[in-house]
């Protein structure tokens, strides 16, 4: 992931906001860019800087050795791969600064579809089924929580040696479940909005890289 500010703007502040407090728990391979400098962060820790250029008498100086920097970072950042979890506390932690991350990601879909949309509607849909007092709050806590929960009980249930992504996810929810199948097939399936589908990926990736015979 790669997470663009303006040029400019000051990166030790941007470390200390609660926006890459929760990148960087969620996300174990980042990149904080304002297109000149160049900060990388494997599994929440500051790996290297590189620049572009540098300013010098109030202009800009492209820096060759900077260049050859930024490009061994992008080479290094393409490569790396997210490590294979191998024990509950472990996989417990992931999931759950995922989990926020999700609900952050609901929350703001939410609030921009400014009281129309796919979310609102499943919100409404919600509350004529389930809890009548359903709030926003709630519903991406309910939400979040719901995607967690499918994805963990169907990776728990794919075949060894199976590759596991979200779009497939559904078919390996227990049968025995049928309340949990349907409702993460409504709330997690192909229609699920953009703005969360990547998160809700990210997790996939974690479960897919998760050693679940060692963790069960």
């Amino acid at each position: 992931y790669i997470e663009v500010k303006d040029i400019g703007v000051s990166f030790d502040k941007i470390e200390a906001s609660e926006q890459m407090k929760r990148y960087l728990s969620s996300l174990s391979n980042l990149i904080l860019t304002d297109y000149v400098e160049f900060r990388w962060y494997v599994a929440g820790q500051h790996r290297v800087t590189a620049h572009l250029a540098k300013v010098t008498k109030g202009k800009w100086q492209v820096d060759a050795e900077g260049i050859a920097q930024v490009e061994k970072l992008l080479q290094g950042f393409m490569q790396a791969q997210t490590p294979t979890v191998n024990t509950p506390k472990e996989l417990a932690t992931r999931m759950v600064s995922i989990a926020q991350l999700i609900r952050n990601a609901i929350t703001q879909a939410f609030q921009s579809e400014y009281g129309a949309g796919t979310l609102h509607g499943q919100m409404e849909g919600f509350k004529q089924v389930l809890l009548p007092d359903l709030n926003a709050e709630q519903f991406a806590d309910m939400y979040a929580q719901t995607i967690c929960y499918g994805l963990f009980a169907a990776r728990c249930n794919t075949k060894p040696n199976t590759p596991f992504i979200r779009d497939l996810a559904a078919r390996d929810i227990p049968k025995t479940n049928p309340f949990l199948r349907k409702m993460f097939i409504y709330i997690a399936g192909p229609d699920l909005d953009e703005s969360i589908a990547w998160v809700v990926d990210d997790l996939a990736e974690v479960l897919n890289r998760s050693d679940m015979a060692a963790i069960l």
